[in-house]
């Protein structure tokens, strides 16, 4: 898929009982996050799924951010930036096995200003750079919600329409 041809790295989680509980082995994954670190060190990029799931129950909201990556971030002192979309619940419904029903999907494409601009001197902790990412994720999420709603994707869908904007 895409991600393989982008050059995907895995995540090694542990299922707790609870189904929608999960950790990260950190045994197993640490071989990948030394992977990540030079990668990044060396001026590479990185996407990644901060919040290690989907918001199955509502789709207009995140779920919290996992940590760990933002440790490194701050370590580092790479910019963040962040691609948000929302009409992937449509496309893909939570209890289906397979996605690819017709559907728009809106998409915002966004800086994190509040910590690209102080990367210098960062006055914020890994906990403290993972709440801003998602409170300024959120934010894009809302808007892509409210651009749904203007053409008519709320719950339902349509096929053949996406967008994309630099809002801050």
């Amino acid at each position: 898929g895409v991600f393989t041809r982008l050059g995907h790295l895995p995540v090694y989680f542990k299922r707790e009982t609870d189904n929608d509980s999960f950790s990260v082995d950190k045994d197993r994954q640490a071989k990948v996050t030394h992977t990540v670190r030079e990668h990044l060190a060396g001026g590479g990029v990185l996407a990644f799924c901060p919040e290690g799931g989907i918001n199955r129950k509502d789709p207009t909201n995140l779920i919290t951010f996992r940590r760990g990556t933002f440790q490194m971030i701050l370590e580092l002192g790479v910019p963040i930036f962040g691609l948000t979309m929302y009409g992937n619940h449509v496309f893909w419904p939570p209890d289906a096995k397979m996605g690819g029903l017709p559907a728009s999907v809106v998409a915002d494409v966004f800086a994190v200003e509040e910590w690209n601009s102080q990367i210098e001197n960062a006055q914020v902790d890994a906990a403290g750079l993972c709440e801003m990412c998602e409170r300024r994720m959120q934010r894009s999420l809302d808007l892509c919600v409210a651009r749904a709603k203007q053409v008519g994707n709320t719950a339902s869908g349509s096929a053949g329409r996406a967008s994309s904007s630099k809002a801050n």
